[in-house]
């Protein structure tokens, strides 16, 4: 396949994961994950492993953020929603989150958002779908922080913020300020209702973003 970017860069491979039963669901998007890793791996670094290589590569570090013990330079992470995976590749530390759009508890938006971001969404508490929306607009973004500093859930989310532009989002791909210094943050609906962002050290762009098949 051939390494097609700098291996410094950032891209983000997704793909359509078919729904399993019930009982099988998590497995099978773990699978489709490891699937997508190696896909990556090839693509970006020419580094093609087996499925059991793989598996002898992963290790887990401070709240199991998965790494590869060989190659501490291959940063990467793994995201997945109902019918999606992704999988974002950096040559540093990097966040990806895949979020379906849903109803969520009031009791998160303290807990989420800052004072500021829970302002800025009220705007939209008459419009459901796009108060639902803008949630996860901000709780993606703030998922891929998290999961690109490896803290997990114990990094206080309202201790930082994004600026969402109050005007309509089309879905494309686009760029989010934020308060956080030296890391770049993109967005983009997959599909109708599933979002996904990326917190990176370097930007991503629309033709680092490539859709395939498992």
């Amino acid at each position: 396949m051939g390494c097609v970017n700098n291996p410094a860069d950032t891209i983000v491979l997704i793909a359509p994961c078919p729904a399993a039963p019930s009982a099988g669901s998590y497995q099978r998007q773990h699978e489709a994950g490891l699937s997508l890793l190696r896909q990556g791996l090839e693509r970006q670094y020419r580094l093609l492993l087996s499925g059991q290589q793989l598996s002898d590569q992963l290790i887990f570090g401070k709240n199991e953020k998965p790494a590869l013990k060989d190659y501490p330079d291959i940063h990467f992470n793994i995201s997945h929603c109902d019918g999606w995976v992704g999988c974002a590749f950096s040559g540093s530390p990097v966040g990806l989150d895949l979020e379906t759009v849903a109803p969520f508890p009031d009791s998160m938006l303290r807990r989420v958002l800052t004072e500021r971001e829970r302002q800025f969404l009220q705007q939209f508490k008459d419009d459901r779908r796009r108060y639902l929306t803008m949630f996860y607009r901000f709780w993606t973004l703030k998922e891929s922080r998290i999961k690109q500093n490896g803290c997990g859930l114990s990094m206080d989310m309202t201790g930082f913020s994004f600026d969402l532009a109050a005007g309509e989002w089309t879905g494309e791909l686009v760029s989010i300020a934020s308060s956080e210094p030296g890391l770049y943050f993109a967005q983009m609906a997959v599909e109708k209702d599933v979002i996904l962002s990326v917190c990176s050290e370097k930007a991503v762009l629309k033709s680092k973003i490539f859709r395939v098949c498992l």
